[in-house]
């Protein structure tokens, strides 16, 4: 499904009817969001929350939400260098409070461990990567878990869902990257995609976990077994959004960088499309130093 950009809506392209009244016809509304801010100097940024839109207007991290169903916005004190979020629930773990946005601060345990990679988290759990060490911990409790054997690579963000906690490792002979995974349930670590490609960027939600290889992004159903591979060109400093199994990335174009989702959508407009964030039928992406919230896709 092509996307591109029509008088302030995104109207499906060829692949779909052109009658417009047709029912099969599809419109999302493409909204710019400026009370965010522009682009953000952190690299996760612009992102969903849960319905949350987080920027960062005169600030380098985020310090206010807007939410993409009601327009609701709140506004925060800047978050510190780690950071984690999940479901609308934000972890500052440099400034050692928790929040879910819109309620009130909790304070939050000090960790002894140095980051070298951002913060994960599910909205219940806290995921720290540090050299050497994979560690984790249910947000408003103070016993912390270790994985065994982990040695977790720098930079990658770790992910966390359900039983499942993976994360990006350093070969051991090679130099390249592969995926690692550790079942809580089971108690047991094991590769998840290693190979002679570099494996980096994993993400997961529920029963989907993704990562990104040097040419192809995957998508994997771990309850079904069911494996999906989408090629093409990306930028591999970039990261995956997956949300409800749609997975999107950024990919390379002869006219730029445009947004693609494993559902068919292709987003083609002026100018570089990049960092996309998808919470269930809504895509937030930034366009030169603009932040664009486009949808709802049905």
């Amino acid at each position: 499904m092509l996307i591109r950009c029509l008088a302030g809506v995104l109207a499906a392209g060829p692949s779909l009817a052109s009658d417009e009244a047709s029912p099969s016809t599809t419109t999302a509304e493409l909204r710019s969001l400026p009370w965010l801010g522009h682009a953000c100097t952190d690299p996760r940024l612009p992102l969903l929350s849960g319905p949350w839109a987080l920027g960062c207007k005169g600030a380098t991290r985020p310090n206010r939400a807007q939410h993409i169903g009601d327009g609701r916005r709140v506004e925060f004190s800047a978050l510190g260098e780690t950071w984690g979020h999940g479901k609308g629930r934000i972890v500052d773990l440099s400034n050692r409070r928790e929040f879910q946005i819109g309620d009130s601060e909790a304070p939050l345990l000090a960790l002894s461990s140095s980051p070298h990679a951002p913060l994960s988290s599910d909205g219940e759990r806290i995921l720290l990567s540090s050299p050497g060490k994979l560690e984790w911990m249910q947000i408003g409790e103070s016993e912390r878990h270790t994985i065994p054997d982990a040695d977790p690579a720098p930079w990658y963000a770790p992910a966390i869902s359900d039983d499942l906690i993976a994360w990006v490792q350093l070969a051991e002979k090679g130099g390249q990257e592969d995926v690692w995974a550790f079942s809580r349930s089971e108690g047991r670590r094991f590769p998840l995609a290693e190979g002679p490609e570099h494996e980096r960027h994993v993400v997961a939600e529920g029963e989907y976990v993704a990562w990104l290889t040097d040419n192809a992004v995957h998508l994997l159903n771990r309850k079904s077994g069911a494996h999906r591979q989408f090629e093409g060109q990306f930028n591999s400093n970039e990261g995956l959004s997956l949300s409800e199994g749609v997975l999107c990335w950024e990919g390379r174009e002869d006219s730029g960088l445009d947004i693609f989702c494993s559902d068919g959508l292709h987003l083609e407009r002026p100018g570089d499309q990049r960092r996309p964030s998808r919470w269930r039928d809504w895509l937030l992406f930034h366009e030169g130093e603009d932040v664009l919230l486009y949808g709802p896709l049905k």
